[in-house]
């Protein structure tokens, strides 16, 4: 039931929030245009094939959907996902050199919880033995 479009043009306004830089990045400079330029209304499996939308759900599992989505980001390290989120968004449409040199120098590394989640995984106990 979900449906995406930019009305910006529909009403004699202008993207101010970034809709103008992040569409293209997203889907494509031609699509971004006709979405653009057209204004028109796209449905869910369209917003998925031109990679607006990562993936659907009909409406009746979306509930359940998105708690085994969540159950499976909070089963991580909470520590990973801050810092991947500041690394993607920190060189959000930079150059690839740039980046990558941006990951090493400001990357986190390892988090707090690192060795108990291989402990956890290779069944022993963390902070026990050598590294």
């Amino acid at each position: 039931d979900a449906r995406f479009g930019d009305t910006h043009a529909k009403w004699a306004l202008t993207p101010v929030w970034g809709m103008s830089q992040r569409l293209p990045r997203r889907v494509g400079t031609a699509t971004a245009k006709r979405l653009m330029f057209t204004a028109d209304m796209i449905d869910a499996e369209e917003a998925v094939r031109i990679g607006l939308a990562e993936y659907a759900v009909p409406r009746a599992d979306f509930d359940r959907e998105i708690e085994l989505l969540a159950e499976r980001i909070i089963a991580n390290s909470a520590f990973s996902h801050r810092a991947n989120k500041r690394l993607i968004e920190a060189t959000d449409a930079w150059a690839m050199d740039a980046g990558l040199q941006w990951e090493v120098t400001e990357g986190d590394g390892r988090g707090p919880d690192m060795q108990a989640r291989i402990a956890a995984f290779t069944g022993k106990k963390a902070g026990g033995g050598s590294a």
